[in-house]
């Protein structure tokens, strides 16, 4: 099924219009959700950073990639 949609995706100028148009709103809602997150991550830090202070905790915050090293 997937292999006839990219087929047909790419030979029928109207149907690939038609599968961009349908994709731009999940697109958009999927950066609203990331936005979103990226907020509660940054009100999240503040009130931990607290409690961190108070038990003198020092991180080293790293992204997701240091812990999956290939």
């Amino acid at each position: 099924m997937v292999q006839e949609s990219k087929v047909r995706f790419d030979a029928d100028p109207a149907f690939k219009k038609q599968s961009q148009m349908k994709w731009l709103p999940c697109r958009q809602t999927s950066y609203e959700l990331e936005r979103f997150g990226r907020k509660i991550c940054e009100i999240s830090r503040v009130g931990y950073q607290e409690i961190y202070d108070l038990l003198d905790i020092h991180l080293n915050e790293r992204g997701e990639s240091f812990y999956n090293r290939c």
